[in-house]
C-alpha cells in the first residue's frame, strides 16, 4: 500500500492525500461496525487464559485497603467498585460472601454499603441468594453480566501469572 501512496504522491499529491483521508475514513467505519456487531456482554470462552488476574485483584484490594488506612475513608469513594472487586476475588477462589462481609470489605459505613448493593443488583451486576442454613443471612455473588464487565476489564492487559 506504501508504494502506491508513493506513486500517487509522485503523480498527483492532492490524490495521495485524499486518498490517504479515504483510507482513515474507512478504517474508522470498519471499527464503528465492528463495535455494533461485537457483543459487549458476551462471556469471554473459558478457555481464555486469565493468568495473572486474581493475583492482581487480591493486589488492587489490598492497595485500596491501605490507600483507606493511610488517607481516610472519605478521601476515596468506590465503594461499588470495592464490592465488584471483592466479589471478583471470590469467584476465583469459590469463596462465598455474606452481605454484612460485603459491607464491610466496601469500606464505608454499613448503611451506605446496603444502599450500594441495592444499587448493584437494581443494575443487574449482583445477585443475593439466602443461606439454607441461617434464614437470617444472605450470600452475594456476580452475576454473569457482570463478571464477563469484569473479564473484559481485566483479560485484555494479558497480566503476567505470578
Amino acid at each position: 500500500m506504501d508504494q502506491i501512496f508513493r506513486a500517487q504522491q509522485d503523480d498527483n499529491p492532492i490524490d495521495a492525500n485524499r486518498m490517504r483521508e479515504q483510507v482513515r475514513q474507512l478504517r474508522r467505519r470498519v471499527d464503528e461496525l465492528a463495535e455494533l456487531v461485537t457483543p459487549h456482554d458476551a462471556p469471554i470462552p473459558s478457555d481464555v487464559p486469565r493468568p495473572g488476574i486474581h493475583q492482581f485483584i487480591r493486589t488492587i484490594l489490598k492497595l485500596r485497603a491501605n490507600r483507606r488506612k493511610v488517607f481516610g475513608a472519605d478521601l476515596f469513594g468506590e465503594a461499588s467498585w470495592d464490592m465488584l472487586l471483592e466479589l471478583y476475588d471470590a469467584d476465583f477462589t469459590g469463596r462465598r460472601i455474606s452481605v454484612s462481609s460485603l459491607c464491610f470489605a466496601s469500606g464505608v459505613p454499613q448503611t451506605t454499603a446496603l444502599r450500594w448493593i441495592k444499587v448493584l443488583e437494581r443494575e443487574g451486576q449482583i445477585k443475593r441468594t439466602p443461606d439454607p442454613r441461617d434464614g437470617r443471612r444472605y450470600f452475594v455473588e456476580l452475576t454473569e453480566s457482570a463478571r464477563t464487565a469484569l473479564d473484559r476489564t481485566f483479560v485484555p492487559l494479558n497480566l503476567p501469572e505470578t
